[in-house]
């Protein structure tokens, strides 16, 4: 799991932001096992951000520093 600072834009304020990351090997097993298919899908899903709030949970996220 990775932190850092961002602005909550449910709590209105600078929080610790986390980011749960991909789990690889899960996604490297299904690349195998649908004959590169799931590559696609790894690839999408390692560009976008999932970074929540540390404090409500929100996922409405201003600029991570």
């Amino acid at each position: 799991m990775d932190y850092k600072r961002a602005y909550c834009k449910i709590c209105n304020k600078n929080v610790k932001a986390q980011d749960k990351g991909t789990s690889h090997w899960l996604h490297f097993i299904f690349t195998i096992l649908t004959g590169g298919l799931w590559a696609v899908i790894w690839l999408l899903c390692g560009m976008s951000s999932n970074w929540q709030c540390s404090e409500c949970g929100g996922k409405k996220m201003g600029r991570v520093k």
